[in-house]
């Protein structure tokens, strides 16, 4: 009763404190409304409940919910002593290791905002959150990956994981080439928890205690607390709409970004062919000739590294990067401006790659001389010194007023000088910006870019965090067509399925993934599921080491008269479903809504497709069913409610729910529905 009695001095025994927040105390629980959200609070012991509009009541673990780190041991908050009204709400909790705050707060409308700031004599480590979890929920998103290892992922690629990740850890720091991570998850319940900053984290989701998801995140230095944010939503539709007002809207690139991507690893050194009468680099005229030799649609052309000169020996790992001091390499790319014309000429648009490195004689030197690099960096940019931001963008708008249309920003989460001892520009330690480095890396070229051809361009990195959405198209990190010992795998492909979708729950709906893999393919096969898979991501890019063209195959036959067809097929259905792309991405624009996207965004009470990674939807009404397993010429399809016609025999209708057992899948196809009625039908 005390307690309470002093609760009711602090803010009243029931009112409002402003903004639309109203604070009711009914002794053993303390109820804060805000617009659209309610947080309830019990006093002894301390528990919160949260909600909001259109999701279910979350309750915090019941045994014990948020704690601090102290002295290397969790100290979990106790008991609610006082209630302070304040330009938030704040919670006094009690805990064994001093007073600590719990600030709530409705930053808009569904959104409650919670905020943990341990006892200040505690000297807290870290700070975490653990809330109860039925056994039946699943939970999605935090990374591209359903192994966040490179090792497992990439290098030996498994076929494992799906897109429910209950029962396992993810550790929440950018690992290299494994690309997107956000600290973001939703539940099959209905809600998501984002937690905001770009401290590292860990999530253990039921894995240790069946019955709890458990985060914990460090608070770096010159930080006091952890800060998260619940929202709920009666779709997943509205949990991502909710989430992406907050981390930032996806990017909206123009209509042709959504043609296919052509490119090479490598643009080798040699004998110059001609192209309009003028000697270019003879890997580059063979795509070009060979486009229009074959008809093959026109879409976008990439040029990745080696591009440039001047690159310094041993200043990276042992393969240099190739674009030192951004200046074009003649004896590799002869006349540059003339292949660039050629180009635009045709109706493609150039990309170029780049990366965050002064690698270059000129760059190296100018960077160190003004102190332009990251802390303990030989070649690293500091992207959080203004000036160094500065001094790099006329580099890249030269290229850009050359024609270039974007660039495909490679690296950012590897090399990133992460340690607390690492204090970068802005204050900043490494270990904070380890995973603020992507964001900031895409916003410093977006910036570069839009001020040269305004909304007219794409940029697009391999590496992103919440926030990165706003700047960026994503392109998979190196899935693998062959693995570490150069042995052909299926795996990757079966990786880039899951991870279109990953990305998608993310908040990422623009992505890509390199067909046929990054380490060039081993079997014919593989190429023609990736092409067929890729036809229907948002952006489809096709290429890695070696050549990944039909007519020129690692394969035999060299040239693939059965790869070429497949090849042109697929390209020419992904660019005749642009207009199609092209809406659904003004949408997810708009609200977060994801392009390509699992069963489960559209169905979520059927627990069927809770965890059906092996077949995705394209906007709202085309279902796509890949095929990833070399050998297979059928497949299982299940077919959610809905009237669904058969994208390849249009007299073939049907009603779902529906399993549809052994559809025909030969090389040459791979199982697709349409909604019977949608717009789109008929025009792929």
């Amino acid at each position: 009763m005390l307690l309470a009695l002093a609760s009711c001095v602090a803010i009243g025994c029931g009112g409002t404190t402003g903004g639309g927040v109203t604070v009711r105390d009914a002794g053993s629980t303390v109820t804060i409304d805000g617009p659209g959200a309610r947080v309830v609070a019990s006093r002894d012991p301390f528990r919160l409940t949260l909600s909001s509009t259109g999701s279910p009541t979350v309750l915090e673990a019941p045994d014990r919910g948020l704690f601090y780190v102290s002295n290397g041991a969790r100290v979990y908050l106790e008991t609610l002593e006082r209630v302070d009204r304040a330009s938030t709400v704040e919670l006094r909790v009690a805990s064994a290791g001093g007073v600590a705050t719990v600030a709530v707060s409705f930053p808009a409308n569904g959104i409650a905002r919670i905020a943990l700031t341990p006892p200040s004599e505690a000297h807290a480590t870290a700070a975490g959150e653990r809330l109860a979890s039925p056994a039946d929920e699943s939970i999605y998103g935090l990374a591209e990956r359903p192994v966040t290892n490179a090792i497992v992922s990439e290098l030996f690629a498994v076929p494992t994981g799906g897109l429910d990740r209950r029962g396992t850890t993810v550790s929440m720091k950018m690992e290299a080439t494994v690309a997107l991570f956000t600290p973001f998850f939703q539940t099959s319940r209905g809600y998501g928890v984002f937690v905001e900053g770009t401290a590292l984290g860990r999530y253990d989701l039921a894995a240790a205690n069946p019955d709890a998801l458990e985060l914990e995140f460090d608070i770096p230095r010159g930080r006091d607390s952890l800060v998260y944010d619940f929202f709920g939503g009666p779709t997943p539709d509205d949990v991502l709409d909710r989430y992406t007002s907050v981390s930032g809207r996806p990017v909206l690139p123009p209509e042709w970004t959504f043609k296919h991507w052509r490119w090479r690893d490598e643009h080798r050194i040699g004998t110059p062919a001609m192209l309009d009468g003028v000697p270019m680099n003879a890997d580059f005229v063979d795509d070009i000739t060979h486009y229009e030799e074959l008809g093959i649609p026109i879409g976008n052309y990439t040029i990745d590294r080696p591009w440039g000169t001047g690159d310094l020996p041993n200043l990276t790992e042992p393969e240099e990067p190739g674009f030192g001091d951004l200046e074009w390499d003649t004896t590799r790319f002869p006349n540059p401006d003339k292949m660039i014309a050629a180009l635009t000429n045709r109706g493609y648009h150039l990309f170029l790659w780049v990366a965050p490195w002064a690698t270059g004689v000129t760059t190296n030197r100018e960077a160190k001389e003004n102190g332009y690099l990251a802390p303990n960096s030989k070649y690293m940019i500091d992207y959080t010194n203004p000036a160094a931001v500065a001094w790099w963008t006329p580099k890249l708008q030269k290229l850009i007023q050359m024609g270039v249309a974007g660039f495909k920003i490679d690296r950012g989460d590897e090399d990133t000088p992460s340690d607390d001892t690492d204090v970068y520009y802005d204050g900043r330690t490494g270990s904070e910006i380890k995973n603020a480095y992507p964001e900031i890396m895409a916003k410093v070229h977006y910036d570069a870019v839009k001020a040269v051809r305004g909304d007219d361009f794409l940029n697009y990195p391999r590496a992103g965090y919440a926030g990165s959405q706003q700047w960026a198209g994503f392109s998979a990190g190196d899935l693998p067509g062959k693995d570490f010992f150069k042995n052909p795998t299926d795996a990757g492909l079966r990786l880039g399925i899951l991870a279109v979708q990953n990305a998608a729950l993310m908040g990422f709906p623009m992505w890509g993934s390199d067909t046929g893999g990054y380490e060039q393919f081993g079997q014919r096969e593989v190429f023609a599921r990736w092409l067929e898979f890729s036809a229907f991501s948002p952006i489809m890019e096709i290429g890695g080491t070696g050549t990944h063209a039909p007519w020129d195959m690692p394969t035999e036959p060299n040239f693939d008269q059965e790869m070429i067809d497949i090849y042109k097929h697929f390209v020419t259905i992904h660019h005749a479903l642009v207009p199609y792309f092209y809406s659904h991405a003004q949408e997810a624009h708009r609200s977060g809504r994801p392009i390509a996207k699992p069963l489960f965004m559209n169905y979520p009470d059927d627990t069927r497709v809770r965890d059906l990674w092996q077949e995705f939807l394209v906007g709202d009404d085309i279902l796509v069913a890949p095929v990833w397993q070399v050998g297979t010429r059928e497949e299982d399809v299940y077919l959610p409610a809905g009237s669904w016609v058969d994208y390849w025999d249009p007299s073939r209708t049907f009603d779902g729910p529906k399993d549809l057992k052994a559809e025909p899948a030969p090389l040459d196809r791979i199982p697709i529905y349409v909604h019977a009625g949608s717009a789109v039908l008929g025009t792929f």
